[in-house]
């Protein structure tokens, strides 16, 4: 009884463990995940990843205990087809396991084009869902979170409430509004955008990541705004800047800033 339940345990968790892999490859990024309330057959990607994890555990204690339930069996097939000269399937399949173990490591093929893909679905889920402004922004405080996005807390609580948002304070994150709203940390978020002033035409209220690593002209050329007036903007700001190909990384350095602070200057904010 022993041996039949641990050997349908083993096939049933594993088909179940190839699901949650498939699953897992395709997912999008947990910052893009978390920030859009990303869901698959109605399960989010934390409880995914949750399941993963326990069907993975469980398929290997039953494979444990399968192999130490059948050892002899393994062993005298092991000998036999050793003594037969007949090994070369264990052989081919040690040698199979070894190469893909290999080429995961240092990424050469087939592996790389797994992973090749894998970032395409990952970046295609990311342009589709959007991209916070940083990294588990969803957490933030409501308070913190405006002053980052160079919004009056005020405007922001302001503005939350007029689009029907229940339960705003300044110490509240979006995740937990989400929940109590039905909504997206997404959502609220834009609506807490709509309340920031108007800067630099063309100039969106928050940059995509990576725009800290942009130049000036780069960024001018991206959204269509006069590199002179930015430049201008940011002298005025009392900012050293040494010419269009400067990037914000780097006139954040030189003047002990952030390069969000310096896409606020830019924007005239």
């Amino acid at each position: 009884m022993s041996r039949r339940m641990t050997s349908l345990c083993l096939l049933v968790s594993g088909f179940l463990l190839l699901i949650t892999s498939l699953v897992l490859y395709i997912e999008p990024h947990g910052r893009v995940a978390y920030w859009s309330n990303w869901s698959l057959l109605g399960l989010s990607k934390q409880q995914w990843d949750a399941m993963h994890i326990n069907v993975g555990l469980l398929f290997l204690v039953s494979g444990v205990v399968h192999s130490v339930l059948n050892w002899r069996f393994i062993v005298d097939y092991s000998v036999r087809s050793v003594r037969r000269g007949s090994a070369l399937p264990l052989g081919a399949a040690l040698v199979l396991t070894a190469y893909v173990a290999a080429a995961s490591v240092v990424n050469i093929f087939p592996a790389n084009l797994v992973m090749d893909f894998n970032k395409y679905v990952k970046s295609w889920q990311s342009d589709r869902l959007g991209e916070p402004p940083f990294g588990h922004a969803e957490l933030v405080p409501l308070g913190q979170l405006a002053r980052f996005s160079g919004v009056p807390v005020e405007n922001a609580i302001r503005a939350l409430r007029e689009a029907g948002v229940k339960g705003v304070t300044r110490s509240k994150n979006l995740k937990s509004l989400a929940l109590e709203n039905r909504t997206t940390p997404q959502r609220l978020f834009e609506i807490l955008l709509s309340s920031k002033k108007e800067g630099a035409a063309g100039l969106p209220p928050l940059p995509p990541p990576g725009t800290g690593k942009l130049s000036l002209s780069q960024i001018c050329v991206k959204y269509r705004v006069n590199c002179g007036e930015i430049m201008e903007r940011l002298s005025g700001r009392g900012l050293k800047v040494e010419g269009e190909r400067d990037t914000l990384e780097a006139i954040a350095g030189r003047n002990g800033i952030t390069p969000m602070e310096v896409y606020h200057a830019m924007r005239g904010e």
